[in-house]
């Protein structure tokens, strides 16, 4: 028989998991702070730079131990670059879709990490694999079709938010790959340090003006995507995934999406439409199949 914990492992074990679900919910509260902030003069670019520019400076001074111990360090920040081009392409493609259709199409990941997996791996991806990779194209389809007749559909924006989960399913596959021997906030470093390298340029090169927020909204937009959705839970997740596990911190994507879904329409005021509901359903099981599969292959 497997011995339970004691009272104060068992403890720990829920302070932990509750880190990550809090941690999971800050991140999914991205396009709330993003739209608010668009209404409130901010640019995708400097929402993108805030969210995280400002955890690159605060953690900044683990950088020069991770990247020396060994190759880890650099490769991460490469890694930390492909992220931050997969989250400007978020930001770009929720200021030019529905935000409903822009979460779902970032949420479509597994489809993503799949393919790669397939493209990478002379095993294939098994029958849960092509079921998580088919689950999400349904809900892609889903959705498109449900914003098929919005005046705020883009062409340009559904290739941004087809960008975005394609560079975050790369960002995936490091991460599942990754240097065991630095720990998980000089990973987190060397990450939101690789990010500020690429966001930085795309902020000053782009074409649209950029300009101090406005009003109470759009600085407590920008003070949100700095703290809430960046610093805060960075911290939580790096405190409770040791602790809560590999399967539940998986896991936790499915309370990202649903945090996100929820609150970026209740920034805009808007309702999903039923077709968009059951897209979102599967999105939610394609997550929790793609979890489980980056688990088992992690354990072998």
């Amino acid at each position: 028989m497997i011995p339970e914990p004691s009272l104060p492992q068992a403890r720990r074990l829920e302070a932990g998991v509750l880190a990550v679900l809090l941690s999971a919910v800050g991140y999914g509260s991205i396009p709330f702070f993003a739209m608010v902030g668009y209404a409130g003069n901010l640019t995708p670019e400097i929402a993108v730079v805030a969210r995280y520019g400002f955890p690159a400076l605060l953690l900044g001074w683990l950088l020069p131990r991770a990247l020396k111990s060994g190759t880890g360090g650099k490769q991460f920040m490469l890694t930390g670059m492909l992220m931050g081009l997969g989250a400007w392409a978020f930001f770009k493609a929720l200021a030019l879709l529905p935000i409903t259709l822009a979460i779902l199409l970032f949420f479509s990941y597994p489809l993503f990490s799949q393919a790669l997996k397939l493209a990478m791996s002379r095993r294939g991806i098994g029958f849960y694999g092509v079921l998580s990779a088919l689950l999400s194209v349904i809900g892609v389809i889903l959705a498109l079709i449900s914003s098929s007749g919005d005046t705020a559909f883009s062409t340009k924006g559904l290739a941004f938010g087809l960008m975005a989960p394609a560079a975050y399913a790369l960002v995936l596959h490091k991460m599942n790959h990754g240097a065991d021997y630095l720990a998980p906030l000089q990973v987190a470093a060397c990450l939101f340090a690789g990010t500020l390298l690429i966001t930085m340029p795309l902020f000053l090169l782009s074409d649209t003006p950029q300009a101090f927020p406005e009003g109470l909204s759009g600085w407590g937009a920008l003070l949100g995507l700095m703290l809430l959705t960046g610093i805060l839970p960075q911290f939580l997740m790096a405190y409770g995934a040791p602790i809560a596990g590999r399967a539940i911190t998986a896991s936790a994507g499915g309370l990202e999406f649903m945090t996100a879904l929820v609150l970026g329409s209740v920034a805009v005021q808007s309702v999903p439409s039923p077709l968009e509901w059951v897209s979102a359903g599967f999105i939610v099981i394609a997550l929790v199949l793609a979890s489980r599969l980056d688990k088992a292959e992690f354990d072998r």
